[in-house]
């Protein structure tokens, strides 16, 4: 078990819980937290690892499947959340692009494994320095609640990767300081916007506490009904006959 790869993998594992619950909290805005090309890149990506995975032979306890399971079980919550958010009806060329990608790139991926030395991590890094290249030019079009928290999940999984993978080739240490660079600006614009939006997160908390109220109303079985009003009964008095 290596601490360092364990490390990063927590906190990527972080950055996609959080984006997952922000998405799912905040149904109503159209956004997510992630760029939606990244987010086919990366379920490529996973996809192969996974096919990867069991040619090798699937043991979940191993370090690396696990981790790449992970990875795969949120990016499949984060693309349900993603085509519940989407109309498709009038973007039916988008997605065609989107299965497009994954259909190319997961085939890709899976070869570069297989055939080119340290092709698992190079790739890795590859996606991971577009990706923040993605997250910093395409910002403002993604949904801003909890922007600080990813970029600081994002920044330390990224770090403790580069430690981790450093070693292996010096193509991965290039993207990720690319990565860093990327990261360290996302970050930046994160608390800017939060210094001149302080309120940025309410729509957030106000929706997380309409869910905690109707979670708490489903798990305990009760509905919301108006509570019925007691009468006590009156007691008749008992009548008294003095003998005369």
């Amino acid at each position: 078990m290596n601490f360092w790869d364990y490390t990063e993998a927590f906190f990527w594992t972080l950055t996609y819980i959080v984006i997952a619950f922000t998405g799912f909290i905040n149904k109503d805005d159209k956004r997510i937290c992630i760029p939606i090309v990244t987010l086919w890149i990366n379920f490529s990506w996973e996809t192969a690892s996974i096919i990867y995975s069991v040619n090798q032979g699937f043991d979940i306890f191993d370090q690396g499947h696990f981790i790449r399971f992970s990875w795969f079980f949120f990016d499949l919550f984060i693309l349900y959340i993603f085509f519940k958010k989407s109309d498709f009806s009038k973007k039916i060329p988008c997605l065609v692009l989107y299965f497009s990608l994954f259909f190319i790139l997961t085939p890709t991926f899976f070869y570069s494994f297989n055939n080119i030395e340290f092709g698992m991590p190079i790739t890795a890094f590859i996606i991971d320095a577009l990706m923040e290249i993605f997250f910093w030019f395409g910002r403002k079009k993604l949904d801003p609640s909890n922007r600080l928290q990813v970029g600081i999940c994002k920044i330390l999984g990224d770090l403790f990767a580069g430690i981790f993978f450093g070693p292996v080739h010096t193509v991965v240490v290039i993207l990720a300081c690319t990565a860093f660079f990327f990261d360290v600006l996302y970050i930046i614009f994160a608390i800017k916007e939060k210094q001149l939006q302080p309120n940025l997160n309410d729509n957030f908390k106000q929706n997380y506490n309409e869910f905690i109220k109707k979670f708490k109303v489903q798990l305990s079985g009760t509905k919301t009904y108006q509570k019925k009003r007691t009468y006590k009964k009156k007691s008749k008095s008992k009548k008294t006959h003095r003998k005369k």
